[in-house]
């Protein structure tokens, strides 16, 4: 379905099966005899499934959590990347942002203008609206600024409007690249979209929405890439709008925020990856 969605023209066949169960490694073996490489993207695939699969054709695991793998590549572009990560893996280790995942339209995207009148996005991805919209609420409070809330496919646009009813929310958008390039501040958590914003080098307050994200957003705010504002909680709207209005305040610093991103994400991962699977 994703990929038909987004118009790839590759086959896509629904397996009704569970994720990484011996049924779904029965259906992949029945499809492997011709192909060249599998690549595995699920939490559900155990070490045991992916070394079998590897066995019917070389295998990527698409990783993010660590651990040890048995099958030919890894591919972890998280800021916290780091061979440790994988110890006792006998897999080929492709980790970092130099091998993130971005879509097409980040590979050769130039940097965009400041936008000319101060805008604030907000966006957590498929997380609830309500905590976003209680960051947004502040905000709107603390800085002079236009205020976009993104209400992701599990939000509901009414509650956001009904919290900080002076914000433009953006209903599910098909890709938030037009929004980031028009924003002076994106706020955000510590998933797929905080590569995306470093990529545009758009300045960004990252916020810990699950506890997996903690690691990649201390190692990006380590390298001077974004501001951390911790995890949320009942002090995390004060926190946020605080930074945002520090940020709007100090145009050096975005451009020293933004800079680190761009340098550090270049967006060509996904090259990169392709180019290593054609060579298996």
């Amino acid at each position: 379905v994703l990929f038909r969605s987004r118009g790839l023209g590759v086959a896509a066949a629904e397996l009704d099966v569970a994720p990484g169960s011996d049924d779904d490694l029965a259906a992949v073996r029945e499809r492997a005899a011709d192909v060249r490489a599998l690549v595995v993207d699920s939490y559900a695939w155990h070490p045991d499934a992916l070394a079998a699969a590897n066995e019917l054709a070389p295998t990527v695991a698409v990783a993010d959590l660590g651990g040890a793998f048995d099958c030919s590549l890894v591919v972890d572009g998280g800021p916290d990347a780091e061979p440790p990560k994988y110890t006792g893996s006998r897999a080929e280790l492709l980790l970092g942002p130099r091998f993130a995942l971005l879509s097409r339209d980040l590979w050769e995207l130039e940097r965009p203008a400041p936008p000319p009148e101060p805008s604030v996005l907000l966006t957590f991805g498929g997380a609830s609206g309500r905590e976003l919209a209680q960051l947004a609420a502040a905000v709107e409070e603390a800085a002079v600024a236009r205020v976009v809330v993104v209400a992701g496919p599990y939000a509901d646009p009414a509650e956001i409007r009904a919290i900080v009813p002076g914000a433009d929310v953006v209903v599910a958008p098909p890709t938030l690249t037009p929004l980031f390039q028009t924003s002076s501040v994106v706020v955000t958590a510590g998933g797929q979209t905080l590569l995306e914003v470093l990529r545009i080098g758009v300045p960004a307050v990252v916020v810990e929405i699950a506890s997996n994200q903690a690691p990649g957003i201390a190692a990006a705010a380590a390298r001077g890439a974004v501001v951390d504002a911790g995890s949320f909680g009942d002090d995390a709207p004060a926190r946020v709008a605080h930074a945002v209005a520090t940020l709007l305040a100090d145009p050096g610093e975005r451009e020293r925020l933004s800079a680190a991103g761009r340098g550090w994400v270049d967006g060509l991962g996904a090259r990169r990856v392709a180019e290593r699977i054609e060579s298996l």
